[in-house]
């Protein structure tokens, strides 16, 4: 009787046991880890310009994480990226400039991690240098050009009229249509990938980074690629825009071997005066850097 008892604790103890770990097993699947993101200079959810309307989003994310972030539309709709620069060892910074015209943005940050859920985070960029002058003084703007649209439309050209919203030339998606069909035509751009066309275009003036990941391209070939991209900007709209940039990335490894993914090793800016000046169809690769607003060339061994 008494190890008939026994075996029955025994029993018990094991199923008990059996139970706790199947339990605690569950509770771990539920307890997924999320990817932590700080935002380090933010306050009641807010980031406030300077006067210029330029700002900084700094951030600290695990290391091997991952961040990104885009602009969200009042409504709540998603819109374009917003660039992220990774400073590495966990830091990531956002600097752009509002445009004038808008009093606040909304940014959208997630943080990614292969083994974790990712962590996201929504702020508010508050234009330190709009004020309710600007805005009125645009209002008037507004009513003018309705009191006047006759004369204004029979002096605008077809490619500037905000009612031209073909997707082949207006906007971002016009850029990069653009892009795409110019750079295909290249055959010098041997191992061809589509562009990637950060920015935001829904109020003029627009602003654009045209990307494009050139792992196995030598310079040489970058920059005939970015005559190829010009001549498919100068088939847009590219008058809306204010600034246009080009820029190339490669994965390129660090003084410790460590390869850094899409790192930006060329790249030109053009404003629109100076697109407006140029012939890309008889301009020669090298003239490049001469001809742009601004350009840099990060040397890359082998290039």
């Amino acid at each position: 009787m008494k190890r008939t008892i026994i075996w029955i604790a025994i029993l018990l103890g094991t199923l008990i046991s059996g139970c706790g770990a199947q339990k605690n097993k569950e509770q771990s699947k539920k307890a997924e880890p999320i990817t932590p993101l700080k935002i380090e200079n933010i306050s009641k959810g807010k980031i406030l310009s300077n006067e210029d309307g330029r700002y900084e989003v700094k951030m600290i994310a695990p290391k091997r994480s991952t961040v990104e972030a885009t602009y969200v539309m009042p409504n709540g709709a998603v819109g374009t990226e917003v660039p992220v620069h990774n400073l590495h060892n966990g830091y990531f910074i956002i600097r752009e400039r509002i445009n004038p015209r808008h009093k606040k943005i909304y940014i959208s940050i997630g943080a990614y991690n292969k083994h974790n859920k990712d962590h996201n985070e929504n702020i508010t960029i508050v234009n330190n240098g709009y004020s309710t002058g600007n805005a009125q003084q645009l209002n008037n703007r507004k009513e003018h050009y309705k009191t006047n649209s006759k004369s204004v439309k029979s002096s605008e050209s077809q490619s500037s009229n905000p009612a031209n919203n073909n997707p082949h030339t207006h906007g971002l998606s016009g850029l990069k249509y653009q892009a795409d069909k110019y750079l295909k035509k290249d055959n010098s751009v041997a191992f061809y990938h589509p562009v990637k066309v950060l920015g935001y275009d829904n109020t003029k003036p627009y602003v654009a980074n045209i990307e494009f990941k050139a792992n196995d391209e030598s310079k040489a070939t970058m920059k005939d690629g970015a005559v190829s991209i010009l001549e498919g900007v100068k088939k847009a709209d590219y008058k809306d825009f204010s600034n246009i940039k080009i820029s190339f990335t490669q994965n390129v490894a660090d003084a410790n071997g460590k390869t850094l993914k899409n790192i930006p090793v060329l790249g030109y800016s053009f404003s629109r005066s100076t697109l407006e000046s140029i012939d890309p169809d008889n301009m020669d690769s090298s003239d490049l850097s001469k001809v742009a607003d601004s350009h840099f060339d990060k040397h890359v061994e082998d290039n």
